[in-house]
């Protein structure tokens, strides 16, 4: 969205463990100082699920912004999933 210079946003994603095996979740990181990350709970038994509120303080930054906040497991076939973050911040 669009927002103005020194305003945070946090955004609440729900992740879901579609597999068979109990999925745990090992570390959240941005990719800027930025960008973070809190779960409700880091081990998913298969078909649960947890919310992760995504917070982003663009701080002295202007114009587009798009960042990313990537989620490392241990699913052995996508040991990294990653959440893409896009905004706008007035001038």
């Amino acid at each position: 969205g669009r927002f103005r210079p020194g305003a945070s946003r946090e955004k609440a994603v729900t992740l879901v463990n579609a597999g068979r095996k109990e999925l745990v979740i090992k570390a959240l990181q941005g990719n800027c100082e930025c960008i973070t990350g809190k779960l409700e709970k880091k081990v998913l038994p298969p078909g649960d699920s947890t919310h992760l509120t995504i917070f982003f303080k663009p701080q002295n930054r202007g114009g587009t912004q798009q960042k990313a906040i990537a989620i490392y497991t241990n699913d052995p076939r996508n040991p990294i999933q990653r959440i893409d973050v896009l905004g706008f911040v007035e001038d």
